[in-house]
């Protein structure tokens, strides 16, 4: 936690991830998020809402200089909130209720 506090941004321009774990990490941090508009952030991170994209290295360099200038909405807040949505213990409990249901079935 203390490594994604102390920067001051967290930029991800992978053109791969599989379930996003670090960039939870570090919406949990309350940390700045860019990272790489690909599929797998589509359903469930939204530019300028909980995080930022690029395409491209000229979107990552504009997008960076704005959200280190505050040239654009801090979306830290939405982003933690997302984090915690996201908790294992949460998700783990969701699905417990949809096995429960389906062994009802």
């Amino acid at each position: 936690m203390g490594a994604f506090q102390g920067a001051d941004l967290f930029l991800y321009p992978s053109f791969e991830e599989t379930e996003g774990i670090v960039v939870l990490e570090a919406l949990a941090s309350r940390q700045h998020v860019l990272v790489r508009n690909i599929p797998v952030y589509q359903n469930w991170l939204e530019e300028g809402v909980n995080v930022y994209k690029a395409d491209n290295v000229d979107e990552f360099d504009e997008k960076m200089q704005s959200i280190l200038n505050a040239q654009v909405s801090d979306v830290r807040d939405a982003g933690h909130a997302l984090a915690v949505a996201r908790d294992l213990p949460k998700i783990g409990a969701q699905l417990q209720k949809v096995y429960e249901k389906t062994l009802k079935a």
